[in-house]
């Protein structure tokens, strides 16, 4: 099981990834974290057993995707829950916005508007 964050820095939907774009995949019981493009320096990332399964908390630094955030800024954006039984890969998959093939495609990504309000 795991979970997958999809970011779409200059939000354009292209259908592959680009500078600015990236794939972070955190997995249960795993203390690694996995990255389309390997770039996990300063991300930040941990999972957590709950009474209902398990939680996960991913801080990716807005420099790690090469992205200089402002208000009103729109990126895209997706967020993916992955099932695997039987560790043999991904049984089933429950995407928020896109679509399976957000591995390789950012078109169908949802849209995130950032606000002003800078949290520490």
């Amino acid at each position: 099981d795991s979970v997958e964050i999809y970011i779409d820095g200059n939000h354009n939907h292209a259908t592959t990834y680009e500078s600015g774009d990236g794939q972070y995949i955190k997995g249960y019981n795993d203390t690694g974290l996995s990255e389309k493009n390997s770039n996990t320096a300063n991300v930040l990332h941990a999972w957590s057993s709950i009474t209902v399964g398990y939680a996960v908390e991913i801080a990716i630094p807005w420099s790690s995707l090469g992205i200089i955030p402002t208000a009103d800024m729109v990126i895209g954006f997706d967020v993916a829950n992955n099932d695997d039984d039987n560790n043999s890969g991904c049984d089933s998959q429950v995407v928020w916005k896109g679509t399976i093939d957000n591995w390789q495609n950012t078109s169908a990504f949802g849209d995130m508007k950032l606000s002003g309000v800078i949290v520490n």
